[in-house]
């Protein structure tokens, strides 16, 4: 899909989910449905994508996977932000960073993390998502994520800029 190629894998989800549907593979069914969801939102298609992450969140909760939860929630606050929907993203990143933290996914929390400091900047907020760039900072360190860190760090540097504190943005 990076290649620009979103109807092959929009496809591919799509008879992933089929064949899944029948042989009753919840996990990968809620997986599979995340990644079309994914597609849908890159698309620019949020209120598309966020049905299909509540229908793949559901079949997370019923199996009790955490992950996939985390996943389906991150997809929805991704989808809300693009939307403007700043407030509501910041509650779905939330849920996402609950389930994540319960599972240990460094990477994926930093991601959510970054996320919804973004969405506290957009706000004005910046105290709250510096906070939140820094958590993100403290839960991928040593863990060899660089691009999280950063995406982490330009916007932490932001925030600071913006707050008149060029000095805290240069360290």
């Amino acid at each position: 899909s990076k290649k620009g190629k979103w109807d092959i894998a929009n496809r591919k989800f799509e008879q992933a989910m089929s064949l899944l549907g029948h042989r009753s593979q919840h996990p990968l069914m809620a997986k599979a449905m995340v990644g079309k969801g994914t597609i849908l939102w890159r698309r620019g298609m949020g209120e598309e994508a966020i049905q299909v992450a509540q229908k793949s969140y559901a079949i997370a909760e019923a199996i009790e996977d955490d992950d996939i939860m985390g996943g389906a929630q991150a997809l929805i606050a991704s989808a809300l932000f693009d939307m403007g929907r700043h407030e509501q993203s910041l509650i779905a990143s939330g849920k996402a960073m609950t389930h994540f933290r319960k599972t240990g996914n460094a990477i994926e929390l930093s991601r959510v993390l970054n996320n919804a400091g973004e969405a506290q900047k957009v706000m004005g907020n910046y105290q709250e998502a510096i906070s939140l760039f820094n958590e993100g900072l403290k839960s991928t360190t040593g863990k060899g994520v660089r691009r999280n860190i950063g995406y982490l760090l330009t916007n932490l540097a932001e925030c600071h800029i913006r707050e008149g504190r060029n000095l805290e943005a240069r360290t």
